[in-house]
């Protein structure tokens, strides 16, 4: 939306795979550009056969996800787009590539979290028929997308990997949707496909899961007690029923207070900060997380415009999120 508005679009992020996708995402092509991006793409569906599986990526386990030969035949594919593509199209192929795995794969589809179901034995798509469709989709996308913007599309630029540690200056507006304080494993979400894109290895998975904000191994000793009354309350609640989810809460406060912080001196005079956010339910005590964190803001200098919510109709997870 920031390119297809005339806008310069800043990003933060610190998996290397959803920069990839952001990224492309975001990159608007020349009509020729995509007649070539086309071009490759027949030329990748002729000959990927013939190629040699690239090797096994470095992530345990693997080969579980995978039913017999379909790993190997996903590894050939990878191994002639990475020979046969060149720059700027490998990115916008990787990342078709990228979302063609999981229909291949044994992972259920419709769950954010990988897994495989012993109740249901699903039925996996061919490689080459997995493939089509996502770059079918992709590239129906980003054609639409270039035919909508006006102007030079400005590139898409990073400004750090920690969302409570960085600098910037003459933001306007900043959105984000931060984790829920009980938070999902998104490394875990996407791991396969980072993997198999060379982006994400084990060292990198673990690295990436401790830093994740709400993350339990982001508990600190010396946590800054920035908290509001409400939470001062709802802090000794939760810790009479478990001391350590307690201590989680609270870093994870103290994590979006210095988020806030960051932000606030990135922006300009009147700059906005949107974040869409859950409300959490920990050890059956409602957290009114949207609240904590407005007070938060108010108390660096923000000044609360206002909120609307909405109910969740499918939730995905099976984390609490009380509406």
């Amino acid at each position: 939306e920031t390119v297809l508005s005339g806008n310069i679009p800043f990003g933060l992020e610190m998996d290397p795979f959803a920069r990839l996708v952001s990224e492309v995402s975001s990159s608007v092509f020349k009509e020729e550009q995509l007649i070539e991006l086309n071009r490759y793409y027949n030329a990748v569906l002729e000959t990927w056969r013939c190629f040699d599986p690239a090797p096994i990526p470095e992530l345990v386990g693997i080969e579980r996800w995978f039913n017999d030969g379909d790993l190997k035949l996903l590894l050939r594919l990878k191994n002639c787009i990475s020979k046969t593509v060149p720059s700027p199209y490998i990115d916008f192929m990787l990342v078709a590539f990228a979302d063609c795995i999981k229909p291949v794969s044994k992972m259920e589809r419709q769950s954010l979290k990988p897994y495989i179901s012993t109740k249901y034995t699903k039925v996996t798509q061919p490689v080459h028929e997995s493939f089509e469709h996502s770059f079918k989709a992709h590239f129906d996308v980003i054609t639409d997308m270039s035919k909508d913007c006006i102007g030079e599309p400005a590139r898409l630029s990073w400004i750090g990997n920690d969302a409570t540690s960085f600098k910037a200056s003459g933001i306007d507006i900043a959105i984000t949707s931060p984790p829920y304080i009980n938070a999902l494993d998104y490394t875990r979400c996407v791991k396969v496909e980072g993997a198999m894109t060379d982006y994400i290895t084990n060292d990198i998975a673990k690295e990436m899961r401790g830093l994740q904000i709400g993350h339990e191994n982001r508990k600190k000793d010396d946590a800054i007690q920035i908290v509001t009354k409400e939470f001062g309350e709802l802090y000794n609640q939760i810790a009479k029923k478990d001391k350590s989810r307690a201590e989680t809460c609270l870093s994870y406060f103290n994590d979006i207070y210095a988020n806030l912080s960051c932000v606030y001196n990135s922006l300009v005079k009147n700059g906005e900060y949107h974040m869409i956010i859950g409300d959490n339910t920990i050890k059956g005590i409602h957290v009114s997380t949207h609240k904590i964190i407005a007070a938060l803001a108010e108390s660096i200098g923000f000044e609360w415009f206002g909120y609307y919510k909405y109910k969740i109709k499918d939730h995905r997870t099976s984390i609490p999120r009380a509406g």
